[in-house]
C-alpha cells in the first residue's frame, strides 16, 4: 500500500467462529446484575462495601436501560 498499489495479499480466516453465548440465553436485568455486585462486595471491608452498594443503588435508579 506505501507504493499506492492496492493489498491483494490480505489472509483473511475462512473458518468463522461460532457465538460463545447462546443465542437463547436468558438476558439478566440491571437490577440482578447489580444485587449480584453487591452480594459478591460484601466480602470487602464494610466502609467500601457501603459505599459500593450505594453508588451501584444510584446507578440502578438512574439507569434507563432493562438488560445488562
Amino acid at each position: 500500500m506505501e507504493d499506492g498499489k492496492p493489498l491483494d495479499n490480505i489472509a483473511v480466516s475462512a473458518t468463522a467462529r461460532p457465538s460463545i453465548i447462546p443465542a437463547t440465553a436468558p438476558r439478566k436485568t440491571v437490577a440482578e446484575a447489580a444485587r449480584e455486585y453487591i452480594e459478591r462486595s460484601r466480602q470487602k471491608s464494610h466502609k467500601t462495601y457501603l459505599g459500593y452498594r450505594k453508588a451501584v443503588n444510584l446507578f440502578v435508579s438512574n439507569c434507563k436501560k432493562t438488560y445488562f
